[in-house]
């Protein structure tokens, strides 16, 4: 048996204030609680953010092959170079909370092919982007207060 979980998130793309959405689950009655299933959904989110930047700043969906060994090479190299990037980001949370995908893949390249189109050193670019990306998030904590 299927339970449905109703949730009501902010909808910004529309003329509506809220947006009802709803998620199933085949977790059995009483097996979860409504809030363990809530944190599951919202989860998600990450996930596949984790994805979406995988495939596009480190080439996930990028690969020509005709055998099945290279497509398991491709995926084990893109696992490779996102564990990197995972670990770096964890390493440099203290002093760089915000460090992205693009950022560690921007820095590695600008230290193995210094060649940048930009004026602005690649530190000063990244520090431009995450004091954009901080005020959208404060924007958006700001708004979302009742």
């Amino acid at each position: 048996m299927q339970r449905a979980i109703a949730f009501n998130t902010k909808n910004t793309q529309s003329n509506r204030k809220y947006e009802l959405k709803f998620a199933l689950s085949n977790a059995k009655e009483g097996q979860l609680t409504t809030k363990e299933l809530g944190q599951m959904q919202a989860q998600r989110f990450w996930i596949e953010h984790s994805i979406k930047q995988t495939n596009e700043e480190l080439g996930m969906a990028d690969y020509q092959f005709s055998v099945w060994l290279a497509c398991h090479q491709h995926m084990a190299q893109i696992a490779m170079a996102n564990v990197f990037v995972l670990s770096e980001r964890i390493h440099q949370k203290e002093a760089t909370p915000l460090l992205s995908t693009l950022d560690v893949r921007e820095l590695l390249i600008h230290q193995f092919a210094p060649t940048s189109l930009s004026s602005l050193p690649i530190e000063e670019q990244i520090l431009i982007r995450h004091r954009k990306r901080q005020s959208d998030m404060d924007r958006f904590v700001f708004n979302s207060d009742p």
